[in-house]
């Protein structure tokens, strides 16, 4: 916003109209993408926020999902299941010297039981909800502004 201000200024200083009109014309598709942006927000339920994140989970790629689990404390998007795509829980905490399915991705005795208690999902919603809520709030105030 700053290079887009100072751009603004150094045009009507050196008084090029044609230029000047360009800037404005693009100021005014900003102000446009904003305001679509905004509303594609307010729009997004809350029940439409839990497939979006599972159709993220599903594009990710594997490293990038043993990184979240492993930052996050969590193991799967909505249970400890080991995924399609092989990725298992096995730089999580709770699966440190464990032989189960959802550590190893290999099938053990059928017993065993995933001793990470915590998907992702449980994890990362209230993340999602808390900034669902700010987003709404934001733009309700600059509506009313």
């Amino acid at each position: 916003m700053f290079v887009l201000g100072l751009l603004g200024i150094i045009l009507t200083i050196a008084k090029r109209r044609q230029l000047l009109a360009i800037y404005l014309f693009l100021l005014f598709l900003l102000c446009i993408a904003q305001v679509i942006t905004s509303s594609v927000c307010l729009t997004v339920k809350p029940e439409n926020t839990k497939h979006i994140v599972q159709h993220a989970w599903t594009h990710t790629d594997k490293q990038s999902k043993e990184e979240m689990q492993n930052y996050f404390q969590c193991c799967g998007l909505f249970s400890q299941n080991v995924t399609k795509d092989g990725t298992t829980c096995s730089s999580v905490l709770c699966c440190s010297d464990i032989k189960a399915f959802c550590c190893t991705g290999r099938e053990g005795d059928p017993h065993d039981i995933c001793p990470c208690v915590t998907s992702c999902w449980e994890v990362i919603n209230p993340f999602v909800e808390q900034v669902s809520k700010s987003d709404q709030m934001q733009v309700a105030m600059s509506n009313t502004a």
